[in-house]
């Protein structure tokens, strides 16, 4: 994106894949917001009071300020999110009603967003349940108006479902940095300034229609919301979770505007259940699956199994309404075991940490004896509800947790409590939370992301 009297625009608006305007002239404000559901971090404004400063401060050309950086916005935002996200975290995990059912971390792995997973295991113990939930935070930036062309075409469709959109396009649109950071090569010219670039950039950006799609949920009726829900969990289970959400949701906007709102009674859900499969399956044959704002997109790709098909096509009986399983993990999966070293670290941290009395607990090797008890427990088996979990195989594939490595995670994140920590006392008066916090900040969150190979 290049900028002419601080406006940035797109070259080619029809593409579907840049704004049209990415900066508020006139309030001289960026708008970095990200919507979800569990943290209450709401938005975060920059105030511009230095404009002539701002597009070089993230500007990928070096020599005329005006190629966009995603990557140097990300830099700067990162350990916002960082912070907020942990204390959310610790905040709803450890605390005097939790009964030590809910554990998480907060992943960095990936180069453009922080990932929130939290662990639910209050049913574990008699039935298998872990109830896993993941959420994605990233930065976005707000543009005036979606491109009138992508707003005539979805006002042009013939539907039954939604009636009033008036505020589906009222303050929706935002975009995103799409792709990993990517060096140009010095080959590369500034289209400003036709300089050659000297510095990398990852100026690739896409709309993000997490906003839109919210306010098409709240226009969804209460029969909407729980036909989704059944037809999901159902199809996830009965896939195994190889039907990627993201092709699920968008069929089944689709789906629904076939119908009004306050057809999908009790009575009928098995009929529209059989209905959406043969819909979903119909898609899946063709190799079509378009997006439902940008309907030039299609979402199918070509690593979508034939087993997936197969397990579609079958239909839902009434027996499958009422008793259906949930996406069953084999007892040797790593991915369970990561989870169960999971829960059975933080519990043990956390039980050593408030029996401790003194204030020079080395908390180092508190960590490392707490992973060797983990590890010697997990290596003896876990047997629960008459099921022994078979670690064999992935004991022995976790990383050595070292001094080194620890002392490793900590360098990567002390400028963050030096930063953080002054404000996170004037907001937050527990001192426990304090202390969780910094650790899963210094340690815990590197932890868990770098301790296994996939």
């Amino acid at each position: 994106f290049y900028f002419n009297d601080l406006l940035f625009f797109s070259r080619d608006v029809k593409k579907f894949d840049t704004p049209s305007l990415i900066f508020d002239e006139q309030q001289k404000l960026i708008h970095i917001t990200k919507h979800f559901r569990l943290s209450g971090l709401q938005s975060l404004t920059y105030t511009t009071n230095n404009v002539p400063r701002l597009p070089k401060l993230f500007s990928s050309c070096d020599h005329c300020s005006s190629l966009l950086s995603g990557s140097k916005l990300n830099h700067r935002l990162r350990p916002f999110f960082l912070v907020n996200t942990t204390h959310n975290l610790v905040q709803m995990c450890f605390n005097e009603t939790n009964n030590n059912t809910i554990f998480g971390y907060i992943s960095q792995e990936y180069p453009n967003k922080i990932q929130q997973t939290i662990i639910n295991n209050a049913k574990f113990s008699y039935s298998y349940d872990l109830d896993v939930s993941y959420t994605s935070f990233y930065f976005v930036l707000r543009v005036h108006s979606w491109p009138q062309e992508i707003r005539q075409i979805y006002e042009q469709r013939q539907r039954l479902w939604p009636v009033n959109i008036d505020k589906l396009f009222d303050g929706t649109c935002f975009i995103r940095v799409n792709n990993d950071e990517q060096d140009i090569h010095a080959t590369n010219k500034c289209l400003a300034c036709e300089k050659i670039l000297s510095s990398s950039s990852d100026s690739t950006w896409s709309y993000t229609y997490t906003a839109i799609e919210a306010q098409l949920v709240l226009t969804m009726s209460d029969e909407q919301i729980r036909f989704a829900s059944i037809v999901w969990n159902y199809l996830n289970g009965k896939t195994q979770g190889q039907l990627p959400f993201v092709i699920f949701k968008h069929t089944l906007f689709y789906f629904f505007e076939q119908y009004s709102s306050d057809s999908f009674t009790s009575n009928d859900i098995l009929n529209y259940t059989h209905r959406f499969t043969d819909f979903l399956f119909d898609r899946l044959q063709n190799k079509s699956i378009p997006h439902y704002f940008n309907t030039n997109y299609n979402l199918y790709n070509d690593n979508l199994s034939t087993t997936l098909m197969s397990s579609i096509s079958i239909k839902m009986t009434y027996l499958d309404l009422k008793n259906f399983s949930i996406y069953i993990l084999p007892k040797s999966s790593l991915y369970l075991y990561h989870l169960i070293y999971l829960i059975q670290f933080e519990r043990n941290f956390l039980q050593c940490l408030l029996a401790c009395t003194s204030s020079k607990t080395n908390s180092i090797q508190t960590i490392l004896d707490t992973h060797e008890l983990v590890i010697k427990q997990l290596s003896l088996g876990i047997k629960t509800y008459k099921r022994q979990f078979e670690t064999t195989i992935a004991i022995k594939k976790h990383r050595p947790l070292t001094l080194d490595r620890l002392y490793g995670y900590q360098e990567q994140n002390v400028q963050i409590i030096l930063d953080y920590l002054p404000l996170l006392r004037d907001k937050e008066p527990s001192l426990l939370i304090h202390s969780l916090w910094s650790m899963f900040i210094q340690y815990f969150n590197c932890l868990f992301d770098d301790l296994f190979i996939s």
